[in-house]
């Protein structure tokens, strides 16, 4: 039940992009993100064996949906687009610091973006109250755990574990099980 339950907001990310997503964009975008997320052996074992995973699996892709939406959709509901990606951008931010940084950089990116994509954008008052907002927010929203991250920061500072970055290759190779497209759910 526990596999069941954690694999939930997965299935759900792939249900968003398969049903939804792909109405806004096209089917290669959408078989890229699948074949990499949702094929992809190692993404699909996190996925279901680390919770943290798969849920801030989940809130990212929720927030890159809704600023999608902010940059395409309808100008009148921009404002509550860009206030869903700020909020499930903190969702994954208080699931992962992986999550924390993503989105971080979405939701500042969305807001530029906005703000920059054509004439009309760079004079609205309030697509540049977007742009410093939106971040103000986010940071607010997650500042009762950035003591907790610098603290951390601090730590791992004196005793990282990891190498050097791998190769590309090797890279590949881990995130698709050794080159396999395996499926770890049954």
């Amino acid at each position: 039940v526990l596999h069941l339950a954690s694999i939930l907001p997965f299935v759900a990310g792939i249900a968003l992009v398969v049903f939804f997503w792909k109405k806004k964009t096209n089917s290669f975008s959408v078989l890229f993100f699948v074949l990499f997320s949702g094929l992809a052996a190692t993404c699909a074992e996190y996925n279901q064996e680390v919770r943290m995973y798969e849920l801030c699996f989940f809130a990212v892709l929720l927030s890159a949906y809704f600023s999608y939406l902010v940059l395409t959709g309808d100008a009148s509901k921009r404002r509550l687009n860009m206030t869903f990606a700020v909020i499930c951008g903190v969702v994954s931010a208080y699931t992962h610091y992986y999550g924390f940084v993503t989105t971080g950089i979405l939701v500042f990116m969305t807001g530029l973006f906005n703000l920059v994509k054509d004439k009309e954008s760079r004079r609205s008052k309030e697509n540049i109250l977007m742009l410093v907002l939106a971040p103000v927010v986010y940071l607010l929203l997650y500042s009762p755990w950035l003591y907790t991250l610098f603290r951390q920061m601090k730590t791992v500072a004196g005793s990282w574990w990891m190498d050097a970055p791998a190769p590309l290759l090797s890279v590949v190779n881990f995130v698709f099980g050794g080159g396999k497209l395996v499926w770890v759910f049954v």
